[in-house]
């Protein structure tokens, strides 16, 4: 059972070994903090985010998730692919996890504890194998922090009925892993603490019902697991002025950056993000459908509503019913579902997919519980024709649903797993065109400033590294100072640079020796004009087909922009392609002259390496 679970994990992991990665932007942020881990500097707050101005952002509230990945990179030598195995590691163990919590659910519910084990399992399968084809292993493989919470999420909601249907031990997972996924990502920190309330409602309830002794031992170890897990980010706030606490509550209390969509507007989103009939349309279609349906900025409502009215039948049955775990399902979905939308309503800026990604596994959780609604109801209407009085059926159990029930159930868990299982074969690494590219001028930089080419004075000195990129917001440079740490070269950043590259690697003008620029795009020609910049490494990782095709959307998208709301993007067109994209998106441009303006960034654009004498980033 297990085996099938984690086998498509170890498929990707297999895959990913063929290839190596180099991290760009976030990816680098985050593995130079999980190489600080078990150092003086061992993170205590998490990756910057939108949270703040630059250069004096906030960062996520934080650093479990550089502390828990710490393990694999150490174990694979400090390659970056540690970062990768982590990830799928940890989400393969939470899903076993799922499985395993809706197993022994099954045995608990079921009046036929064997056969209920089974359902158990076949459900768990089908919902795993169902949010892993959703979101792919592009995803879960990602150790990116808006995408390391979404199986955490999934298990912390189920973990959460299970406090409700009577299992106490569950609280002390929902806290420690609600703190994790709170502090990866602030989006899933209204989330994470509903369901730490809602358990926390439960188990007193319980104590008052039972004695406090039914829950004192859940309680004490789950209040201390919270308070020694939130320890990090306090003291932050005590050591560092402002502390991140302090930015954070300014940020979204305070100051805020602008208005939120709102309710009205969340409500839709909310929508769009419970719409069930689309999802398992595109489900069958191929991976990665829960991508694909939160990338789409004008998607219709109506299949949303059309869940809804289904789950508020099913769950008007659920509370008629005196079904015990039945109603605590949709109790907790319920929550989930209004704290989801609300979390939502706070969303400031653009609506990027990745803030909402989270919504798919609550919306997962829906569908399954309406089935087994529809199966308790269909079981019930089953019994009754066999028996003339049911007033002595338990409360918390149903009579066995229909074989005819198990085996759509086991059908469609078996359809469904067998698509996660092929989606991982073939695997790349994340950005690989950015990453190919950073590959390409990497060992030449490294042999340049190991042999002292131009201002170099060798491996001993000390590097500022410094780039000025027309295509990713700089995303190869901060990869060129994390590749260059991994080489083990004295490297830092301009002050300019300290929250996103750590304030401890920031140097000072009479710190450094030389310096390495990274230059892309439009860029270079400026570069090469300077006798004192010396060219020590360039590539382009774009086939010949790929450079034609640039060139194809470049003068397509130039038509677009000066036809559209933003004839002004045409002149920062060459010199900033992400923003051209942030500003297209913000605007809600055409759909189409985004995505070729988005697949302009994936195409790259060439990179060179120059070496300088001291001063030219100062």
């Amino acid at each position: 059972m297990y085996a099938a679970v984690v086998a498509p994990f170890v498929i990707a992991a297999i895959s990913l070994t063929r290839e190596r990665w180099y991290p760009v932007l976030d990816l680098a942020m985050t593995e130079l903090r999980v190489r600080d881990v078990g150092g003086a500097d061992t993170p205590l707050i998490g990756l910057p985010g939108r949270i703040g101005d630059f250069p004096d952002q906030g960062s996520h509230p934080g650093p479990l998730s550089f502390w828990l990945l710490a393990p694999f990179r150490w174990i694979t030598a400090g390659r970056a692919y540690g970062l990768q195995l982590g990830s799928l590691v940890i989400n393969a163990a939470l899903s076993v996890y799922v499985v395993e919590m809706l197993r022994r659910a099954g045995r608990e519910i079921g009046s036929d504890g064997r056969r209920g084990e089974l359902v158990g399992v076949l459900v768990g399968l089908a919902i795993v194998a169902t949010v892993v084809r959703g979101y792919g292993f592009d995803l879960l493989a990602h150790p990116w922090n808006p995408y390391f919470p979404l199986l955490w999420w999934l298990a912390i909601v189920i973990a959460t009925w299970r406090v409700l249907d009577g299992v106490a031990w569950s609280a002390v997972f929902v806290v420690t892993a609600g703190t994790v996924v709170a502090q990866t990502h602030v989006p899933y920190l209204p989330l994470a603490v509903s369901m730490v309330g809602v358990c926390a409602i439960a188990l007193v309830v319980r104590a008052r019902r039972g004695g406090l002794d039914s829950v004192r031992t859940p309680l004490v170890v789950g209040g201390g697991a919270g308070l020694v897990l939130w320890l990090p980010p306090f003291v932050d706030q005590v050591v560092e002025s402002p502390g991140n606490v302090s930015m954070l509550v300014d940020h979204f209390a305070a100051d805020q950056p602008g208005e939120s969509i709102g309710l009205v507007s969340a409500a839709e989103l909310m929508l769009r993000h419970l719409d069930a009939p689309s999802a398992i349309v595109q489900l069958i279609a191929g991976p990665e459908a829960f991508v694909e349906l939160s990338m789409r900025p004008d998607g219709s409502i109506l299949g949303g509503l059309v869940t809804l009215a289904v789950w508020v039948v099913a769950g008007w049955f659920a509370f008629r019913s005196g079904h015990r775990s039945l109603r605590a399902a949709h109790l907790v979905l319920v929550v989930a579902a209004l704290v989801g939308w609300f979390a939502m309503s706070r969303i400031f800026g653009a609506v990027w997919f990745y803030l909402t990604l989270w919504a798919w596994a609550t919306t997962t959780l829906v569908v399954a519980t309406v089935v087994w609604t529809a199966t308790v109801r269909w079981s019930v209407r089953g019994a009754s024709t066999t028996r003339t009085d049911t007033s002595e059926m338990e409360p918390g159990r149903s009579t066995p649903p229909r074989s005819s029930a198990t085996g759509v159930v086991a059908a469609f868990a078996a359809v469904v797993a067998v698509g996660a299982f092929v989606s991982p074969f073939g695997q790349r690494p994340p950005d690989p065109e950015l990453s190919q590219g950073l590959g390409l001028v990497l060992p030449n930089t490294i042999t340049a400033i190991e042999t002292g080419v131009g201002p170099a004075p060798g491996p001993n000195a000390t590097y500022v590294v410094f780039w000025q990129d027309a295509t990713f917001i700089g995303a190869q440079g901060y990869g060129m100072v994390n590749e260059l740490e991994r080489a083990g070269l004295d490297v830092g950043v301009h002050p300019t640079w300290r929250v996103p590259v750590t304030p401890q690697r920031v140097l000072a003008l009479d710190e450094i020796d030389a310096e390495v620029h990274v230059v892309t795009g439009s860029y270079i020609e400026q570069w090469r004009a300077n006798p004192e910049y010396v060219e020590v490494a360039r590539g382009d990782p774009r086939s010949a087909v790929e450079v034609a095709e640039y060139a194809r959307l470049r003068a397509a998208v130039a038509s677009a922009l000066a036809e559209s709301a933003c004839p002004e993007c045409i002149d920062i067109l060459d010199v900033n392609l992400f923003g051209v994209v942030v500003t297209a998106r913000e605007r809600q441009l055409d759909p189409d002259l985004i995505d070729d303006l988005e697949r302009m960034v994936d195409l790259g654009q060439p990179i060179s390496v120059f070496l300088t004498p001291p001063g030219n980033s100062f």
